[in-house]
């Protein structure tokens, strides 16, 4: 029986078969008593019904104290086994479980493929933590601790020497220079550090030479005078007998194209037993590499393979905890992967010290293996080898900063979002720019909702509605809801594409509540239950308070208000917006009226700009509503909201440097003649102002996410009629 059965199992248990009295839910409570006339059938009703429990409302609106079904265990598509299982983390409920995940080779920044890997184990990481954490909260008593993420330094390699003769540095001394920049751009990335780092050149004479002394002495490895220790994968196959095989994480495809190669080139020891020997230590003189141990064999390095396999021994004696989940890139599995299980179950063969919980495990050195996919730009794989790579550092730096930029959050939900863990993805710019719009999405919902809750709760507290309609009740009832699945949903292989549209359909309906509600007709209960729902969510998964704390109201008591600006930049911005649609409306009665018409289309190149340039890379967008009435006079003012800062290209970065605002030098007709109906909008004249457009070629969402307001779509209409009565020559 698996752990879903078992869950629905103590579900149904835990709760009568026969239902009981239907219970008046806020539902029933709010809508039914909507109007007088609803009265009389709400009389009847609650004949029927068992006292409405205000108790339990107030608990929907939180979701701390709102008791959920049994969580579903954490299920991952298993590469040893090739399918989904459980992740059991249940062998010990004393000593916890581990898991060790092959960590970076430090001879290079790290790039955009490692950093997938990275993020994606990050949100692997916190579901399983949290997972854990609710059962611990259920079951106060024996709790095992929580997982214990191990993972490793390759601080000595082929590549790692290559570099350092190449630089002329001391192989240490590269590497842990190196390995400080990685460990800069995972907190950048906003990953969790792990809670055992482990550094192979630590555990050369502790652990790796002894290590692989014992399969010597098993007669699962031998000696090649001159060359190294190579491991035995016959006499392993002989001794295991049916038990296990070598290669049973490999792909037999792969495997043989690997030593058919190998073959095929010269790069295999013909001196070996047979192709697949590998490597556990290389004997290297003085003079061919200054950093290497002495060890029974000669004096060297060890090799890739054994590195991983002894350190983890380390970590599990030492902290006496069985390793359920191993962990890396798909480019891992073979050969690295692969040889690991074989050494791994060599030395464990016989070995009396094995703990109870491996001896279990039905022979499975370790139970759990994850992959996580390539990133792939321009059709191949991104890796440095290639010299194809985008470094984490670049990317971050390349993103706006400031406000409420974050281009680590981007970039993780861009990871979330794009396709499953374990599958390759193409990365662009085009892709995380979409992406980073799709946070501007969440961002702005956010502001929004913040600004709406305000004006409900200071302007009109008195006054603000108390009774849910039916809105009220959709808006509630789709946050509960993706409350209580939100954690389902990753717990099925991480299905984060899944829960990103579950986010994004939250976030929509929440905009439309906000566009189609006033504050004094809402009830603030029910939009901020969605507000903290998406919080709580993004939270989960890792994103920063960049994303997580927009919108919200600072107040701190003790400590000094950092803003010198009396109502703060909230009014200030009000204050300058008022001022400029004052300036744009007094050069718009002119242009009207005919009078001094060259200073007043300047003035409203310079407010446009303002508009369209200066404030939305200070992280605030401007709507200009209709300004001028029949009479000349302003019926509605300017309306604006924060949103994502956006980077000017280098052309307007310069203009906006000068020591004026850039004019606007008009196209002549021939060459507006040359743009065709359905290009308009994508025209420089519309340059980063619109990201989606239709099969017309009529803009969607402008650039920062938003959807085309009807009156915005009016105005470009006609915009686009006189164009194409310019192309009819009319």
């Amino acid at each position: 029986m698996n752990a879903s059965a078992i869950n629905r199992m103590i579900w149904r248990r835990s709760f009568p078969r026969k239902p009981p009295l239907p219970l008046m839910t806020s539902r029933s409570l709010f809508h039914v008593a909507g109007t007088p006339s609803a009265m009389k059938k709400t009389t009847a009703v609650t004949k029927k019904m068992r006292p409405c429990n205000f108790n339990l409302i107030r608990a929907l609106s939180t979701d701390e104290t709102f008791t959920q079904p049994p969580r579903q265990q954490l299920e991952l598509y298993n590469s040893l086994v090739e399918r989904i299982q459980p992740l059991g983390d249940d062998y010990d409920n004393n000593k916890g479980v581990a898991c060790y995940t092959c960590g970076p080779t430090v001879y290079a920044p790290m790039h955009l493929g490692h950093a997938r890997t990275y993020v994606c184990l990050d949100i692997l990481r916190r579901v399983w933590e949290y997972q854990h954490h609710c059962c611990s909260a259920k079951n106060s008593n024996n709790n095992p601790p929580p997982p214990l993420f191990v993972m490793n330094i390759t601080d000595v390699d082929d590549k790692i020497m290559r570099a350092a003769n190449e630089s002329q540095q001391d192989p240490i001394s590269l590497a842990r220079q190196y390995e400080v920049a990685f460990w800069h751009d995972l907190d950048r990335l906003h990953c969790l550090r792990p809670h055992v780092v482990t550094r192979v050149t630590e555990h050369v004479e502790s652990h790796i030479i002894p290590f692989i002394q014992r399969l010597v002495d098993l007669e699962m490895a031998y000696v090649l005078e001159q060359d190294g220790v190579y491991f035995d994968v016959k006499a392993f196959e002989a001794q295991n007998g049916t038990r296990t095989r070598y290669g049973k994480l490999a792909p037999s495809a792969q495997a043989t194209s690997f030593f058919d190669t190998a073959i095929d080139t010269g790069i295999t020891n013909t001196n070996k037993k047979d192709v697949r020997d590998f490597v556990l230590w290389k004997i290297r003189s003085h003079n061919e590499e200054p950093l290497q141990w002495q060890a029974p064999w000669g004096a060297g390095r060890p090799g890739w393979h054994i590195e991983c396999s002894a350190m983890i021994q380390a970590v599990q004696e030492r902290f006496g905890r069985p390793f359920v989940l191993h962990t890396g890139g798909v480019d891992l599995k073979f050969p690295h992967h692969t040889n690991e299980i074989a050494q791994s179950e060599a030395y464990n063969i016989g070995n009396n010290n094995t703990d109870n919980d491996t001896k279990e495990r039905k022979g499975e050195w370790i139970p759990h293996w994850v992959h996580f996919g390539h990133l792939h730009i321009d059709g191949r794989k991104m890796s440095k080898s290639l010299k194809n790579f985008i470094t984490v550092q670049k990317m971050l730096e390349q993103g706006e900063e400031g406000g409420l930029a974050s281009p680590a959050d981007d970039f993780r939900l861009w990871c979330l979002s794009s396709s499953s863990y374990r599958s390759p993805v193409t990365y662009s710019s085009e892709r995380l720019a979409q992406t980073r719009e799709l946070r501007g999405r969440i961002v702005r919902f956010f502001c929004a909702a913040q600004d709406w809750m305000q004006k409900a709760e200071h302007e009109h507290l008195l006054e603000t509605n108390k009774l849910w309609n039916d809105q009220d009740m959709e808006l509630f009832q789709m946050a509960k809801n993706l409350s209580a699945s939100h954690v389902t949903t990753l717990s099925d292989d991480l299905n984060g594409a899944a829960l990103v549209h579950d986010i994004m359909a939250l976030v929509d309906k929440g905009m439309d509540y906000l566009h189609h509600t006033k504050p004094a007709d809402g009830t603030i209960e029910a939009l901020e239950t969605a507000v903290q729902t998406v919080r709580q969510i993004l939270t989960l998964v890792g994103f920063s308070s960049a994303t997580v704390e927009v919108g919200k109201i600072r107040t701190n008591t003790n400590q000094t208000s950092s803003s010198r600006i009396a109502g703060g930049e909230t009014a200030l911005v009000d204050t300058f917006v008022k001022f400029r649609e004052e300036i744009r409306r007094i050069a718009l009665k002119d242009v009207k009226q005919g009078s001094d018409t060259n200073a007043s289309q300047n003035i409203l190149r310079t407010c446009d700009i303002l508009r369209d340039k200066v404030l939305p890379s200070l992280g605030v967008e401007l709507m200009d509503n209709k300004a001028v009435g029949d009479q000349g006079e302003s019926k509605r003012g300017s309306a604006w909201q924060y949103c994502i800062p956006r980077q000017a290209d280098d052309d307007e970065e310069r203009s906006q440097n000068s020591n004026s605002y850039p004019q606007i030098k008009p196209l002549r007709r021939e060459d507006l003649q040359q743009i065709r109906l359905e290009d308009f909008f994508k025209s420089t004249l519309f340059k980063g102002q619109f990201s989606e457009f239709d099969d017309d070629g009529i803009p969607t969402r402008n650039a920062d996410g938003t959807e085309v307001s009807k009156g915005q779509r009016k105005k470009l209409m006609k915009k686009r009629d006189k164009h194409e009565a310019r192309l009819k020559g009319t």
